[in-house]
């Protein structure tokens, strides 16, 4: 597959480029460890991010669809085209974060299998709090340069509109007397 850790492809504030990495002769000792996310839980991500099958609340549908217009518009940046993002395609961008993020890690990612999209997902469907845990998961994969794409903080300003949405539509918020 090759080394990962040489060459990274980014998709930065000025949109899709490619990088070259450096990678440690040793595991870094001052972040959490990574590990490659399977492919099945990046294609369900990507399609409940993209297009959910759950008809979800109206604030919660209001940030994911505000979420996609910013992954769209980090992908516009590149190639200068406003194309609607595909799970497909935001699959395949989530599984070069985590990878990125891994090669860069631990300095070589001979063990990778490379990512294909695949129809097969894990079964069954998300609950509004699973898909913020999963969102949660894997922002928590993705540390170092991969952190300042435009992409990544894409995905930090969705993961931060769905704990919103979350919030507001809890019953202990709704209850909350506290108003300043």
């Amino acid at each position: 597959m090759g080394r990962l850790g040489a060459c990274a492809i980014l998709i930065g504030k000025d949109g899709l480029g490619i990088a070259e990495v450096p990678s440690p002769k040793h595991k870094r000792k001052d972040t959490m460890s990574v590990r490659i996310i399977d492919s099945r839980d990046i294609d369900k991500l990507a399609t409940y991010i993209v297009d959910s099958p759950v008809n979800y609340s109206d604030a919660y549908n209001a940030a994911l669809r505000e979420g996609k217009r910013r992954i769209e518009d980090a992908f516009c940046a590149f190639d200068g085209e406003h194309e609607e993002i595909t799970p497909e395609r935001l699959a395949n961008s989530l599984a070069k974060l985590n990878q990125w993020s891994y090669a860069e890690r631990y300095g070589d990612d001979d063990d990778v299998e490379p990512y294909v999209w695949g129809e097969e997902q894990q079964p069954g469907l998300w609950s509004q709090v699973d898909l913020y845990k999963a969102l949660s998961s894997f922002l928590y994969q993705c540390e170092g340069q991969c952190q300042n794409t435009r992409l990544y903080r894409a995905l930090e300003n969705l993961h931060y509109r769905l704990a919103v949405a979350l919030v507001g539509e809890s019953p202990a918020y709704r209850q909350s007397q506290a108003w300043i």
